[in-house]
């Protein structure tokens, strides 16, 4: 937790007081008579504070055991196991959340999963979950810059983020989902369509609490009349928590055919369907693509893997929140 001119600045207030900040600028040059004409009314929407961290972080695999699920293929392949192999779940999904008065939270979720070993998809995934937010206020900000007089710039820069790395899914056939008195809940596509799995499909359900950081800056100028008045940049930092809930559902072996499982790689399409709420906003609901793929298995292709594999974290160059 930092400070900010004395005072604890906690990762929901973070927006309030880049607002108040940005409303001081414009009654500045409403009290010198530079303008007649009144901004509208304030924020009114829910609080969409969020910031920005840097630093490096490292992750190391952990290689999950291949769990067998009870699909259909599986079944009717008793005298024929797939080659071993490399499970990989990843995804990269974007959303614009309307906070109200023109001010925008963009949202991305990055998802990194893999299973070094198993004949078949299901079994224990090890990997990283990061969210990015950026406020986007400059339209809400042109609104007050647009005055005839008195304002003659403003700004608001707030972005925040969270990294949990190391983290335990696992994937199982619909059917042992349900064996284990689990039941799919309503879940929506990005079209709003209620989405359930099919019994033939491989799924993944998990709620967790992701630590986030956040910074941002803010600040304007506007005509006093005798001259211009700044008012300097705002910055401040602060830490907040996510509740994220996600859930995968992998096209089912009837979409596939068998040469998924024969060959060394291969690849298939993944329902991505997330909930992420925090301190600063009510709970947002969202989905979109990912892509589960199948590599070369063995102890060298792990080897490799691990050593070429990216994570998260030096993907966007910040330390895990976790």
């Amino acid at each position: 937790m930092t400070t900010c001119s004395g005072r604890k600045v906690t990762h929901g207030r973070i927006l309030m007081l880049f607002l108040f900040a940005l409303v001081a600028v414009l009654a500045l040059a409403m009290l010198a008579g530079c303008s007649k004409k009144g901004p509208g009314s304030g924020y009114g929407g829910p609080n969409g504070g969020s910031g920005a961290g840097s630093g490096t972080g490292s992750n190391t695999r952990g290689g999950g055991s291949g769990g067998s699920g009870s699909q259909t293929k599986q079944d009717k392949a008793q005298d024929h196991i797939p080659p071993n192999a490399i499970w990989a779940l990843n995804g990269t999904v974007k959303y614009k959340a309307d906070l109200g008065n023109s001010i925008y939270d963009n949202i991305t979720l990055d998802l990194d999963f893999s299973k070094l070993e198993g004949n078949y998809p299901s079994g224990k995934y090890v990997g990283d979950v990061y969210i990015n937010e950026v406020l986007d206020a400059s339209q809400y900000a042109k609104n007050f810059s647009n005055l005839t007089h008195g304002l003659a710039s403003i700004h608001a820069n707030v972005e925040a983020y969270g990294l949990r790395d190391q983290m335990p899914v696992t994937v199982q056939g619909l059917q042992d989902f349900q064996k284990g008195g689990n039941t799919w809940p309503a879940t929506a596509d990005a079209s709003g369509k209620q989405v359930s799995p099919g019994k033939e499909e491989y799924v993944a359900n998990t709620t967790f609490a992701m630590a986030g950081e956040a910074k941002g800056s803010g600040g304007g100028q506007g005509n006093a009349g005798s001259g211009t008045v700044k008012v300097g940049d705002l910055s401040m930092s602060g830490s907040g928590q996510y509740d994220v809930t996600l859930r995968f559902i992998i096209e089912p072996d009837s979409v596939w055919g068998d040469s998924f499982y024969e060959s060394a790689t291969g690849t298939r399409k993944v329902q991505i369907f997330a909930t992420i709420s925090s301190s600063s906003h009510k709970a947002v609901s969202f989905s979109g693509e990912g892509t589960l793929t199948r590599q070369k298995g063995g102890s060298q292709a792990v080897q490799d893997y691990n050593s070429s594999h990216e994570s998260l974290g030096k993907k966007y160059g910040v330390s895990a929140t976790n």
